[in-house]
């Protein structure tokens, strides 16, 4: 990752913070208060609430398809840095498949495990234990009303899901703490993943994540704030979950 010179305090505000819904799993780091939020560490050692820019990059590279919009996100969270301190190598390819894409990540984000996926009906379920790891997904996903150099492809991050029965949440509250290796193994699949899809028209500060339900066929629904999508077909899926810590 490249860092930027600006100062932090150019962009970025502090939030205190306030209790979220228990009634959605989000990943570690990430809450809606008015925008989407996301929790960074200062350089003293201490933790804020920063709000998380969802406009599309004018700087960084070509990102036809949004690969790299929800890239840079999800590092950001993940990593707790400083918004500004990540900028993606311009030299990054626009049209990465997932494969590809997952190569990418393992390098640039060398403390995660980064596994690319092509088994459609495990998705929904990888998905949420990626997010119970303290970690977060991306799915390539195909749609024909969306534009693109290819008909319809763009990438949703995944910030979240809803689970079958609600689950606690701590007093932090941004999603409950991590399970237990052992509960992640034994979770059930989740109702719907919540993401963020690349080139949304919905206002970022609507403050509802795109619910999408992926079927063992790879037949996607997608349910926004105003309604339902036009249905879309799975592609691929990358995990990311916080790597065990050395034996």
């Amino acid at each position: 990752m490249q860092k930027s010179n600006l100062a932090p305090e150019q962009y970025e505000r502090e939030i205190p913070l306030e209790p979220a819904s228990p009634g959605q799993r989000l990943m570690g780091g990430l809450r809606f208060d008015g925008h989407w939020q996301y929790r960074r560490c200062t350089q003293a050692g201490k933790t804020s609430w920063t709000q998380l820019p969802m406009a599309f990059d004018l700087v960084g590279p070509a990102d036809p398809y949004g690969a790299w919009w929800c890239v840079r996100r999800c590092a950001v969270v993940l990593e707790q840095h400083h918004w500004l301190f990540l900028q993606l190598p311009a030299q990054l390819p626009p049209l990465p498949g997932v494969q590809e894409l997952a190569q990418i990540l393992d390098v640039l984000l060398p403390d995660w495990d980064v596994q690319a996926h092509f088994q459609c009906a495990q998705t929904p379920l990888l998905c949420a234990q990626a997010v119970e790891q303290e970690g977060s997904a991306l799915l390539m996903l195909e749609s024909p009303e969306c534009d693109g150099p290819k008909p319809g492809i763009f990438w949703a991050w995944v910030v979240g899901y809803e689970p079958e029965s609600p689950l606690s949440c701590t007093d932090d509250c941004v999603a409950s703490e991590a399970l237990p290796s052992a509960g992640v193994q034994a979770m059930a699949a989740p109702k719907a993943l919540l993401a963020l899809p690349f080139g949304s028209t919905l206002p970022w500060s609507s403050g509802y994540a795109t619910r999408i339900q992926v079927h063992a066929d790879g037949s996607c629904h997608l349910h926004g704030a105003d309604g339902p999508w036009l249905p879309c077909q799975w592609l691929g899926t990358v995990t990311l979950a916080a790597r065990p810590p050395p034996a």
